[in-house]
């Protein structure tokens, strides 16, 4: 049986832009947890609380801030850019 919190740790993994986005707290998470409710639940087969959602997403991008990284450091990495018209 998986948990709540491992359910949305593969759904993120899945989903690069919403894993940028949630270790940079651009998402508020409370409105992603309405939208992505159903598919949990599914998964789970299951009803499951918004809040208990809320809180897994909490710990996860508590987890995902140390591991992604800098988009300065990608920026810099790719060297100079030359555009021709």
């Amino acid at each position: 049986m998986f948990s709540t919190t491992e359910v949305i740790s593969d759904l993120i993994k899945g989903t690069p832009y919403l894993e940028e986005a949630l270790a940079e707290d651009l998402i508020n998470y409370s409105s992603l947890a309405r939208k992505i409710r159903p598919q949990i639940e599914k998964k789970l087969m299951k009803q499951v609380k918004e809040g208990a959602i809320i809180m897994a997403l909490k710990r996860t991008s508590s987890r995902l801030k140390g591991t992604l990284p800098k988009s300065d450091k990608i920026w810099r990495s790719l060297g100079d850019i030359v555009i021709r018209s």
